[in-house]
């Protein structure tokens, strides 16, 4: 089966190039299919896509914007038509070189472990951290569900209960109305909270996404002790210290146990 990237974008452009242009840098990039679903026929966006030259791509376009939640489960389940293992990326997370070698390895060492419910290669905890050169290499796992640059089994996506079949509620949109009827507060915390059950995440430690959405986003809302969500993002979602900003090749990932049992970062 395709090594599978799916993709949600909406109209971005600058963001969309951004993500794209930090993923062809990623080591074997070109043995994969990347699977964008563009919410809304935005040109400029799909102009981004139509001009990947690096790896194959099956470009999907919704006639009309369904939203954020709906266009997500949209871009899985095309994704999971092709693999058994999808990474969902989003329109405004940039990826270190080791992206997808961070996947590979996870995708095929934990594909038997019942206990593991996806693979995450990005967060935003302890974004003003320094992170010491030996901590890139690590991983660990936990009781979580994070949502920057994160993947799954087909199995787990198949799975009764789970989120093939049991989805957030999706936002009511019409032109420029754009309404949230969440029941779960969000497709993350319906998985974080129901169907991840009591399994883990396996969690890089250094993350290899950023986030850089802070403009035009539609989930936009801050604590009133910030000036603005831009504000609020540089202050809690804009990691610093991420791997990058580093030139990443041919890790040996090591569980975060062996060499540092007594470290948390929760």
């Amino acid at each position: 089966m395709d090594k599978v990237i799916a993709m949600t974008a909406c109209r971005r452009p600058e963001y969309t190039r951004r993500v794209i242009e930090s993923l062809r840098r990623c080591t074997n990039i070109s043995g994969y299919k990347l699977v964008p679903f563009c919410d809304g026929p935005c040109e400029s966006v799909i102009d981004v896509f139509k001009k990947i030259d690096f790896c194959e791509v099956d470009i999907n376009v919704n006639e009309t914007r369904l939203g954020h939640t709906l266009n997500t489960h949209k871009a899985l389940s095309r994704g999971f038509e092709l693999s058994d293992y999808v990474i969902l990326l989003e329109d405004d997370t940039l990826l270190s070189k080791d992206f997808l070698e961070f996947h590979e390895f996870c995708r095929e060492k934990f594909k038997d472990d019942k206990d593991i419910y996806t693979v995450s290669a990005g967060h935003y905890n302890e974004i003003n951290r320094e992170y010491e050169e030996e901590e890139r290499c690590l991983y660990y796992k936990r009781s979580f569900f994070s949502n920057q640059g994160w993947g799954m089994w087909i199995d787990r996506w198949e799975e009764s209960g789970g989120i093939k079949y049991n989805w957030e509620y999706p936002e009511t949109v019409y032109d420029n109305y754009y309404q949230v009827n969440y029941k779960y507060g969000g497709w993350d915390n319906l998985m974080n909270k129901l169907t991840r059950k009591d399994r883990k995440e396996i969690l890089a430690v250094v993350s290899r996404v950023k986030n850089i959405g802070a403009e035009e986003g539609v989930h936009i809302g801050f604590p009133p002790e910030y000036e603005s969500f831009e504000d609020f993002h540089q202050k809690n979602i804009q990691v610093k210290d991420w791997c990058g900003l580093y030139e990443l090749q041919g890790l040996e990932y090591k569980d975060r146990g062996e060499s540092f049992s007594d470290f948390l970062m929760e």
